[in-house]
């Protein structure tokens, strides 16, 4: 008697799970689609203005010497005007280099884009390092990313173009993970699918519009 209630409690176990991760993502879905035909009578992302809106990217970093100047090359890339953005880099005491080669880059690159470093000196973690950037930020529009993420040319103007939308307050991406196929590789086709990352919220009361990529 005692196994068939283990099993029973195993199966409801189980099919919570299905619905927390699957089925709530796919009626999300649904709903958000619904709200995004709404709000497209009263906003579009047909393209921005002459004057794009002015974007603060932050990035967090801790030892990220392996990847920084790849991060900082990648958005020196981007198709968005380099005198409409800064990109502010939170260090929390990193000890393998990634400070020097962040200088390095800086300077080999004369100015041509505004980055702005601060050091904390000692690890105080993530939440610590956005929150310092936020209160030194510039832009209309905050862009979190992190220091191992690599986007495409125009993700950047993609994420703000969707960002000027009154409507939208939130904006998010697809993350495909730079390994082969496995589970959480096939996780988050899922979640691709479902084109979540267009997926935006009312922005009343929200002091920046902020996009993750």
């Amino acid at each position: 008697m005692n196994m068939v209630r283990l099993l029973m409690m195993l199966e409801g176990l189980s099919i919570a799970l299905i619905v927390m991760h699957f089925i709530t993502p796919s009626i999300y879905y649904v709903i958000a689609r619904g709200w995004l035909r709404l709000s497209s009578k009263t906003g579009s992302r047909d393209g921005l203005t002459t004057e794009p809106p002015f974007v603060s990217i932050i990035i967090p970093t801790y030892n990220e010497a392996k990847v920084i100047t790849q991060k900082l090359s990648n958005i020196y890339l981007q198709d968005y005007p380099r005198d409409r953005f800064e990109v502010i880099i939170v260090d929390s005491g990193s000890t393998d280099g990634t400070m020097d080669l962040i200088r390095e880059w800086v300077k080999g690159h004369g100015g041509d884009i505004n980055v702005r470093v601060i050091e904390e000196g000692v690890r105080m973690g993530k939440a610590h390092a956005l929150n310092t950037a936020l209160r030194n930020a510039k832009g209309d529009i905050i862009v979190i990313t992190d220091a191992d993420s690599t986007w495409l040319r125009d993700s950047l103007r993609n994420a703000v173009t969707w960002l000027v939308n009154d409507c939208v307050g939130a904006v998010s991406c697809n993350k495909v993970p730079r390994t082969n196929k496995d589970v959480e590789t096939e996780y988050r086709n899922y979640y691709a699918c479902l084109g979540l990352p267009r997926v935006g919220s009312s922005h009343q009361h929200i002091p920046w519009r902020i996009g993750c990529v």
